[in-house]
Order: structure tokens, then C-alpha cells, then sequence
């Protein structure tokens, strides 16, 4: 199966959590907020200049299910193991 999960003009992610307890928000100081954050803001860079009555925090969950919606071509279901742990580096739009 063929996807490109990082190119906005062909997919979306969808992820989806059974039970608002499998939704957290990642504790402050902790390198994994601090990770968390970075990997965030590298992504999305505006969020950092947020003001502070926007109220976000940064947060985890236990992904039940993960749908590629393919713009030209419906769902396809991606097992979360296997999301997990792909690798990105950003390089993958070039080849």
C-alpha cells in the first residue's frame, strides 16, 4: 500500500481514542513534554507564538484505530504498531 501521509493535498490522518481516560495531558518539565513540545512546534512553528489565553496543552493518547483518508481514493487502515514505528525524516517527498 502506497501512501504519503505528510503531503496535505492528498491525505489526512485520522485518529481515534475508545475512552476520554486514554487522552492525557503530558506533565510539565518532563523530558517527555519537553520532547513532546519541540516535536510540536517544529511541526506546526506558529503554536509557539500562541497567546496564552488560547488555553492549549500538549497531550497523548492511546490510538485505537488510524485511518489514512486519501483524497482520491477512500480509507485505508493502518495498523498503530505499524505507524508507530515508522521512522520520518522528511526526506521521503523527495524520492
Amino acid at each position: 500500500m502506497l501512501l504519503f501521509p505528510k503531503h496535505t493535498l492528498l491525505s489526512h490522518e485520522l485518529m481515534s481514542f475508545s475512552k476520554l481516560q486514554e487522552f492525557a495531558k503530558v506533565k510539565e518539565n518532563t523530558p517527555e513534554y519537553t520532547f513532546a513540545k519541540a516535536a510540536l512546534f517544529e511541526r506546526h512553528p506558529d503554536m509557539a507564538n500562541f497567546p496564552p489565553d488560547h488555553n492549549w496543552f500538549v497531550a497523548k493518547m492511546k490510538i485505537a484505530q488510524i485511518a489514512m483518508v486519501d483524497w482520491f481514493g477512500g480509507a485505508k487502515y493502518v495498523p498503530v504498531k505499524d505507524y508507530l514505528a515508522y521512522n520520518y525524516t522528511g526526506m521521503e517527498m523527495l524520492h
